[in-house]
């Protein structure tokens, strides 16, 4: 028996673990009740968000921001994923392992959530949730679990293939 978020996922945990449909259930991911009053006087400030844990594809955010040297970026990550091997680049703050708040307060406070994600494995759901809960502009790796959350009609402006 095995579970996964996404029913679109079935097929791909029956040849992955060698599986019946019958042994694999579904359990979509909860969404966490935030108490937004606590944000409602936070303001927008002009960057783009990146963070989490899970399967984060760090390479592509560097890349896309060492070429967009004009935006802003601030990147929340678990100290271990990050490899020293990136550049220090000017227009990005990057942060170690902090505190739900003050995660929270960073996606809070930009102009746009990036879901970066390298592996079709269902990641990134949590922030996704989050961002949606804080009214954000989302932009994601285009995976079975985010294409059940973004409306279909906007899959080709909200979500990018893997590694783009």
């Amino acid at each position: 028996w095995t579970s996964c978020n996404s029913k679109l996922d079935i097929e791909k945990y029956e040849s992955l673990f060698n599986l019946k449909e019958k042994n694999i259930f579904c359990l979509p991911d909860t969404i966490e009740n935030i108490d937004l009053s606590k944000y409602q006087n936070i303001k927008n400030e002009d960057y783009v968000f990146a963070g989490g844990i899970s399967e984060r594809d760090w390479d592509t955010v560097i890349k896309s921001a060492d070429k967009l040297k004009n935006i802003k970026f601030k990147i929340v990550a678990k100290r271990e994923d990050w490899k020293n091997s990136y550049p220090i680049l000017p227009n990005v703050e990057v942060y170690f392992n902090v505190e739900p708040e003050v995660f929270d307060k960073l996606l809070m406070k930009s102009s746009i959530v990036l879901l970066p994600l390298k592996s079709e494995a269902t990641a990134g759901l949590m922030v996704l949730f989050k961002a949606i809960q804080f009214k954000k502009n989302i932009l994601a790796t285009r995976t079975n679990s985010t294409k059940l959350f973004i409306d279909p009609k906007y899959h080709d402006l909200l979500l990018y293939t893997l590694g783009d």
